[in-house]
Parts: structure tokens; sequence; C-alpha cells
């Protein structure tokens, strides 16, 4: 049952990232298996209110040359969510001045 959000995320990034349909995606007892090839999954994570959109590329970039093949982030769902059902999906939330 722990592998199911471990899926998929994986799915999400092969269909994402591959062309129309190229990516088939399984998971056994003992790999996540892209293409028909087992791999093993190394993340790194981004804070997306810590760091500006114009960023994000070069963190990404930067990720994959030390290495790794997995982005996580976390959903600050306070800052989505301000008020109790009440979401919004703006970035208003995001203080980018905190660090200057």
């Amino acid at each position: 049952m722990a592998a199911l959000p471990l899926l998929l995320l994986v799915l999400a990034a092969a269909a994402t990232t591959t062309p129309c349909g190229a990516t088939t995606v399984a998971y056994n007892d003992r790999a996540v298996v892209i293409d028909g090839q087992r791999r093993i999954i190394l993340s790194g994570s981004i804070h997306y209110p810590r760091s500006t959109p114009q960023m994000w590329p070069d963190l990404i970039r930067k990720a994959k040359e030390g290495g790794l093949n997995t982005i996580e982030t976390y959903v600050f769902w306070n800052g989505h969510e301000p008020r109790r059902r009440q979401a919004t999906m703006n970035h208003h939330f995001i203080d980018h001045n905190i660090y200057t």
C-alpha cells in the first residue's frame, strides 16, 4: 500500500517528460521498472515558496547534473488555503523578500 504514492509520482513524472505513450512504468516488490529497466529513484526537494519561479529551471538543471532523477516538493497547504475550505492556487503567499 505504501508503494502506491510512489508509483503515482513516477507515473506522473514519466507522463510529463516523454513523448505521448512512449513510456511504460511498473512497480513490483523489488523495483520501479521504467521501459523494462529497473530504476533507482534518486530524489531531492525544491521548496517552491523559498525560490522564485525564475530560479526553478536552474535548480532542476543542477539537480540533474548532481545525479538526481526525481524532484519532490511539499505542498504548503496553509498558504494555498489560508481559511478552511477556501483554497486558492495563486502564489501571493510566497514572500520572496524574506531572503533579501
